[in-house]
């Protein structure tokens, strides 16, 4: 076993420990299986390890700025697969984001929630709409789920203060998920 997924099972016992100790079993349970997914990661976590701390996979305090919540690391997990497996595996809500994050060059948090939620008033003509009409409460858990994956690969940047993300067209990671995107190999 490597170092990193020494490091993630480190992170995601650490986080069930704590989960069972609150009497949160199915956040446990959870956790558990993600933990398993991404053990079968072990070569494109190491690739990345320089870029990406798994370590933040164990902080439960969710005031921590660096806490990443299990729909977050679902996501995360998602796109090392689409690393791993040159498919696409990422969500429609991870999809659409970053295409128009690419055409946009920034987006803010009403851009993205517009994206996912078609009844979202918005006046950006530029913004393409997912296809799929989902409410307001669908873009409330998924804008900020898909923006902190986002960030923790380092794909994109959140400026809090302007609360814009801005996508990092160099990362590695980007250019790779960005031409699966494009070659439409959704999984």
């Amino acid at each position: 076993m490597s170092n990193v997924i020494a490091q993630i099972n480190e992170a995601f016992d650490s986080r069930i420990a704590y989960a069972v100790a609150t009497d949160q079993q199915n956040l446990a349970d959870t956790l558990a299986s993600e933990k398993k997914e991404f053990s079968k990661l072990e070569s494109i976590c190491t690739e990345y390890a320089d870029i990406v701390d798994f370590s933040q996979f164990a902080i439960t305090d969710k005031k921590d700025t660096n806490h990443i919540a299990i729909k977050t690391i679902t996501k995360i997990r998602r796109m090392f697969e689409s690393l791993a497996f040159d498919v696409c595996k990422l969500d429609k809500y991870t999809i659409e984001t970053l295409v128009n994050a690419r055409e946009l060059k920034t987006l803010t948090n009403k851009d993205i929630s517009a994206i996912i939620a078609n009844e979202i008033e918005h006046t950006n003509e530029s913004l393409q709409r997912l296809k799929v009409v989902r409410n307001a409460s669908t873009a409330s858990a998924q804008a900020p789920t898909t923006r902190h994956a986002l960030r923790f690969m380092k794909i994109a940047d959140y400026d809090a203060q302007k609360r814009e993300t801005s996508v990092n067209r160099n990362a590695k990671a980007y250019r790779k998920i960005m031409k699966l995107i494009d070659s439409r190999e959704v999984a």
